[in-house]
């Protein structure tokens, strides 16, 4: 069997497809712990206990602020790299792949998959996949960190074939 798909990614499908790396990732399924594990022991180290801080705020607030203002200031560009730092960094990735960009022809089959574009084609045989990830209506298949294929639920002429290609890949690709 082969499953025939065709469409093109624009950069939210893209931006879509590294969350998911990351969110899947080992990292990313820790990744609020390892911030509230990192976050109390820089406030166990660097903060002085909770009274000391009260008696602080109301008598020097200067100093309180000294103390307190670098912790919140480094939370802050924590949480602005991550939502918008990141998109930019996505921006450079997306646009320096220009057949990501251009209008697809995909071919999955039991052991390969074929991607052709204007500019040419590509294949991947299935011992070159790292990772495959499942969402409602796309399948990202990885090679290598943020590099690989998003087959879209859209891409298909029947979108009901989808459920079939997502068995069709669990089946064939998968270990």
């Amino acid at each position: 069997m082969v499953f025939n798909l065709s469409g093109k990614i624009d950069f939210e499908d893209y931006i879509k497809f590294c969350k998911a790396y990351q969110k899947y990732g080992f990292f990313g399924r820790f990744n609020l712990v390892i911030f509230l594990v990192i976050f109390v022991l820089f406030s166990y180290m660097y903060l002085p206990d909770l009274e000391t801080l009260t008696r602080m705020l109301k008598e020097a607030p200067i100093e309180f602020a000294k103390i307190v203002g670098p912790l919140i200031l480094a939370i802050a560009f924590v949480i602005l790299f991550h939502t918008k730092g990141m998109l930019g960094l996505y921006k450079k990735q997306y646009e320096v792949n220009k057949e990501l960009q251009r209008a697809q022809n995909i071919t999955v089959g039991k052991t390969w998959i074929t991607i052709s574009t204007n500019l040419g084609e590509t294949t991947m045989l299935k011992s070159h996949i790292g990772r495959i990830i499942y969402a409602k209506d796309v399948i990202y298949i990885y090679q290598e960190k943020y590099k690989g294929y998003i087959l879209k639920k859209q891409f298909l002429k029947d979108e009901s074939d989808f459920n079939a290609l997502m068995v069709f890949i669990k089946e064939n690709y998968e270990d």
